[in-house]
């Protein structure tokens, strides 16, 4: 391992989006937490900070500003 203890925090932001097209139907149901296989909001964010963490696996010396940006996100 590499002693990084005494390198300066950098600010690292990326941002992604998306677009889906859904039934209002489907969307309220979402809103009311009323979707029969559970909360799709807060799945949703577990797949994104999941998602996050397996990236910075790429670079091992960035996982722990990553998992820092994820709190603060969600």
């Amino acid at each position: 391992m590499v002693d990084i203890s005494e390198k300066s925090e950098i600010k690292r932001e990326a941002i992604a989006k998306g677009r889906i097209k859904l039934k209002k139907s489907t969307v309220e149901l979402i809103k009311r937490k009323e979707v029969e296989k559970g909360d799709v909001i807060a799945v949703t964010k577990t797949a994104a900070i999941l998602a996050t963490k397996k990236d910075s696996r790429a670079d091992t010396y960035v996982s722990s500003y990553t998992d820092r940006a994820c709190r603060r996100g969600s």
